[in-house]
């Protein structure tokens, strides 16, 4: 769904995914939002990227968020870039990419608007993100009903239903082998 709102708002995106990852947006329409699609898994990765922006990328929106993931990009940003994770990084990480580019990291919890715990960090009450997302939600709604943007197919007890098969889709999304689909579960 990443790729959608950067063709609404008049953005020019290139998406780096897995051959999986490739079939899978097309099947939702998302690489047809890309100006042009890389392998992640591409040795020459970081390279291709930059003699593809002129080294002139401004914003990289990295969905997976690992140590690798996050090296690779900011590589690739230009001068006076942004860089936005999905979870949190080491924190020699955070100041390697801090002296490089504007880091941000983004955890969907803030929303909420209230204050949490996020494993030994506690975490504020944020008002301006719970006021960002009642917008995003009302604008993604739109959308969605106009078919404008589209949510990956889910995969609906694909491992058994309940809590038991709940938490081996827990351990698959830990060990990296869930990849380009939500996971749904019934529970009985």
């Amino acid at each position: 769904m990443s790729t959608e709102p950067e063709r609404i708002f008049s953005l020019a995106g290139q998406m780096v995914t897995a051959q999986r990852g490739r079939l899978q947006a097309d099947n939702i329409g998302a690489a047809q939002c890309a100006d042009v699609v890389f392998d992640y898994k591409s040795e020459t990765l970081v390279e291709e990227l930059r003699k593809y922006t002129s080294g002139h990328l401004k914003h990289v929106f990295d969905c997976v968020s690992t140590e690798d993931t996050a090296r690779k990009s900011v590589s690739v940003l230009g001068a006076g870039g942004s860089y936005s994770g999905l979870r949190p990084l080491p924190d020699d990480v955070v100041a390697w990419i801090s002296g490089r580019a504007k880091y941000n990291m983004t955890l969907a919890y803030t929303a909420i608007g209230e204050a949490f715990q996020f494993g030994p960090q506690p975490v504020p009450a944020n008002p301006e993100d719970a006021a960002f997302a009642r917008d995003f939600w009302s604008l993604a709604e739109r959308l969605l009903a106009d078919g404008k943007i589209r949510v990956h197919k889910p995969k609906v007890n694909a491992r058994g239903s309940g809590l038991a098969a709940v938490l081996k889709g827990l351990e698959e999304v830990r060990n990296g082998t869930v990849s380009g689909e939500k996971l749904v579960y019934t529970l009985d």
